[in-house]
């Protein structure tokens, strides 16, 4: 029995579940995102966040990998299975279910996943271990209230989720979301009372089995059907758990949880993270409103109609003119907004707020899965690359060039910098990417005297 719960945690590391660690990812408002009441948003997907981290029981930092991580990014694309068996070898009630399902309603077709793993590092249940952190940047100055979209999936041999719904949250933008609540100044939840924080766990956050649809409530604790179990519902989440100061729970009703942002803080990149307590909630994406009854007003399907990408699975990265494939006319695209200077964020992929060669490369490397110089994508970089930019005539010329006449570094023209680019690149006559070896150090300098044999030949017959 102890080998398939093993094996579950094995499969996690073979379906190459990564973490993310983007730095550079910046979710951010503009003065198109108020409703039509007048109520400021921003909503901020699961899967976009800007780092994972991860310490023991000393607080030092551990290493985060496939098969050790709480928090994991999970996409209907390439689901995971839920546990049958639990820790002790008891049969979970509604084990085996795939995370996500290929209906899910989930925006992007992913969502952030707490996941459960032995660890013989971790804390404890409830140590916030394992964080997520988003980077935001906001226009409208105001108090933002927060709503989660989320589901909860069952892990054990109770018929409720008693065990697999709750995180740790913060006070405030720019705070931990444990050791920041220890002298924060709050309110006590529904009162005017100041409450100052007096545990690291104050920021306790259930996720709550009470659904609100435009003010008709349905509360369903049972994990034995599909409610929960992968169907996702907002809720807003306003109100922490109260803790005493040795952190033990008094009651439900502890401090309200808000969030400012100032007119200082307009413009400026600021974090927001959590931290994971129990495991098996599965965020699809946190919205950040100025009004608190966004729910009394709206149906859940409205909310999801307005707030999600319901997209038939995520979009393609790279796909600008939405052709479905990953082709040339799209990187031509990109190069004209590089060269134009533009700037425009449907091309940033990098997520830096430019658009510039660092955009290219993304799309031809980790998008595009192929290799700087193949002009053709066919996923190769060989002579025969050379043979058509070099046909097309464009070197050196102070004309217009694509992809596919040579232009490899976003100038809208063919010249040695794109030469230089390709075989910096590496993968001259090494095949596909996916399965290209490392080239050897000297391989550099016979690639260049490849190419410029190629436009010798070329030179010689105009």
């Amino acid at each position: 029995m102890k080998f398939k719960f093993l094996s579950f945690c094995i499969t996690l590391f073979a379906a190459n579940i990564l973490f993310a660690q983007n730095p550079d990812k910046v979710t951010t408002q503009t003065f198109d995102n108020i409703l039509d009441d007048g109520t400021a948003y921003l909503f901020v997907e699961g899967e976009d966040i800007a780092e994972l981290s991860r310490i023991n029981s000393a607080g030092d930092p551990l290493e985060i990998t496939n098969d050790a991580a709480r928090f994991i990014i999970v996409s209907k694309d390439d689901p995971i299975q839920t546990i049958k068996l639990d820790q002790w070898e008891l049969d979970v009630v509604s084990g085996g279910l795939d995370v996500l399902t290929e209906d899910a309603q989930v925006s992007n077709g992913a969502a952030l996943f707490d996941n459960w793993f032995p660890d013989p590092d971790r804390v404890g249940l409830n140590a916030g271990a394992n964080t997520a952190r988003w980077q935001l940047q906001f226009e409208i100055p105001a108090t933002y209230f927060m709503y989660f979209h989320y589901t909860m999936y069952n892990r054990d041999n109770n018929t409720n989720f008693l065990n697999e719904d709750s995180v740790y949250v913060p006070p405030a933008f720019d705070s931990n979301s444990r050791g920041d609540w220890l002298g924060f100044e709050g309110t006590k939840f529904d009162t005017d009372d100041v409450e100052i924080g007096n545990s690291d766990r104050d920021g306790w956050m259930p996720l709550p089995k009470d659904v609100v649809d435009k003010g008709e409530v349905t509360t369903n604790d049972d994990a034995t059907d599909d409610f929960w179990n992968g169907n996702f519902h907002w809720a807003l989440r306003n109100e922490a758990v109260n803790m005493d100061a040795d952190s033990n729970w008094v009651d439900d009703k502890g401090m309200t949880v808000q969030y400012e942002v100032t007119e200082e803080m307009v413009g400026q990149v600021i974090d927001f993270e959590i931290s994971v307590r129990e495991p098996y909630g599965a965020i699809d994406g946190i919205l950040f409103a100025t009004s608190d009854v966004l729910l009394e007003d709206y149906t859940q399907a409205s909310m999801d109609e307005f707030f999600l990408d319901l997209s038939e699975g995520p979009s393609l990265i790279g796909d600008f003119d939405n052709s479905g494939a990953l082709d040339l006319p799209d990187v031509n695209m990109l190069n004209n907004e590089i060269a134009g200077g533009t700037n425009n964020a449907a091309f940033d992929l990098t997520g830096d707020g430019t658009v510039d060669i660092a955009d290219l490369n993304n799309w031809v490397s980790d998008q595009r899965k192929t290799w700087v110089g193949d002009a053709n994508l066919d996923n190769e970089f060989n002579s025969s690359d050379l043979v058509v930019v070099f046909a097309a005539g464009q070197f050196e010329l102070d004309a217009d060039a694509g992809w596919e006449q040579g232009d490899w570094t976003g100038d809208r023209r063919f010249n040695s910098s794109d030469l230089v680019a390709a075989f910096v690149d590496g993968g001259f006559e090494l095949g596909p990417k996916s399965v290209a070896a490392v080239p050897e150090p000297h391989s550099f300098a016979m690639m260049m005297f490849m190419a410029l044999a190629c436009l010798a030949r070329f030179r010689r017959k105009c």
